[in-house]
């Protein structure tokens, strides 16, 4: 079966890094991404309209003052229900999605108001799975949640696991996903219908959050066919010799049977064409050729992938080695790929 490739991080402002952000979605082929403390405040603006021109659609929960904020992000060719109602919720903020096959999944981005009693928080995150459990096949519950998830010991973190067993959904991210050591950001799913690997955290330097990155499974019909298509000959096939002797007898003939005398230079080319085209069908006749379209943002051309390339073999080298002069060297070619989308997409 194949796999929808998916991405959550906690990015505390997507205004400052919507260049980054999209950059990471087209180099690791993320089909759905889970962003929050978006810090986006409307849904008109740059921002937005930066993702849509990556190809990407987005679902968001605006926040109502300083930092929060959940949002969503998809690939177009996705078959994706989205624009549902949402109840408010006082102690956290999510968005969500149905992703439709088979096996229709809701798809949950949470961000916890940590200021916000937890009770309430535990009371108000069971009546959103009731409900949401009621609506579809299976539920993908992620997001920032604020617990030291990491400390098992922990009543809130206990009582968080209670919780979201009795709906039937384990927890698979292991280690820190917080500069300070802490398992902040979480992926829920229930282990009898996603066979999900651990999911480790990976600091990439750019934030406080670690960018966390797993895979679904891809359900029928999930993906949408977007198909083009075009004609062609195969002209390498043709005998030129052989098609030149035959076009030449088939205008010989043409005009041995036309009064030349009384056409212009329209009638001549048509006379030319018609006959090149009939030799040409016989020898290359022309072939439909479908292929699946994927749309690339204008920023993603020669250069920038030249740039990638060396980022991503820096980044090997820096993972083989685990040597700060090459982590170094890797972060600097990082900020030179991000800066070369920013300058590329304000040109």
């Amino acid at each position: 079966m194949s796999t929808i490739s998916c991405f959550l991080w906690n990015a505390r402002s997507l205004n400052n890094k919507v260049d980054l952000v999209t950059e990471l979605l087209h180099d690791n082929q993320v089909d759905i991404a889970f962003i929050t403390e978006t810090w986006l405040s409307d849904e008109s603006n740059v921002t937005t309209f930066a993702i849509k021109e990556a190809g990407y659609e987005i679902e968001h929960a605006y926040r109502g003052k300083r930092g929060g904020g959940a949002a969503i992000l998809w690939k177009k060719t996705h078959n994706v229900k989205c624009n549902f109602k949402r109840k408010c919720y006082d102690t956290f903020q999510y968005t969500h999605i149905l992703l439709e096959g088979t096996v229709k999944i809701t798809l949950i981005c949470l961000y916890r108001l940590q200021e916000t009693p937890v009770s309430q928080f535990m009371e108000d995150l069971n009546e959103l799975l009731s409900h949401y459990t009621s609506k579809s096949d299976t539920i993908i519950l992620v997001g920032d949640f604020n617990f030291h998830f990491e400390n098992s010991e922990l009543r809130d973190v206990k009582d968080l696991a209670d919780l979201t067993s009795s709906h039937g959904l384990s927890q698979f991210v292991v280690g820190p996903s917080h500069k300070l050591g802490h398992t902040l950001d979480l992926v829920f799913a229930n282990i009898h219908e996603f066979d999900l690997p651990v999911i480790h955290p990976l600091d990439l330097n750019i934030s406080d959050h670690f960018p966390i990155f797993f895979s679904l499974p891809c359900f029928n019909r999930s993906i949408k066919t977007t198909v083009d298509k075009f004609q062609c000959r195969n002209i390498k096939s043709i005998d030129r010799v052989e098609f030149s002797q035959n076009l030449c007898n088939s205008l010989n003939s043409k005009f041995q049977c036309t009064d030349i005398v009384n056409l212009d230079f329209n009638d001549h080319y048509k006379i030319f064409t018609d006959c090149a085209s009939e030799q040409l069908d016989k020898v290359a006749p022309l072939k439909t050729i479908s292929f699946k379209s994927c749309s690339q943002p204008e920023w993603m051309d020669s250069e920038y992938r030249l740039e990638r390339a060396l980022r991503r073999r820096l980044e090997r080298t820096w993972k083989a080695s685990r040597l700060n002069e090459d982590k170094v060297k890797f972060l600097e070619q990082q900020k030179k790929c991000s800066k070369l989308v920013t300058d590329k997409r304000t040109q």
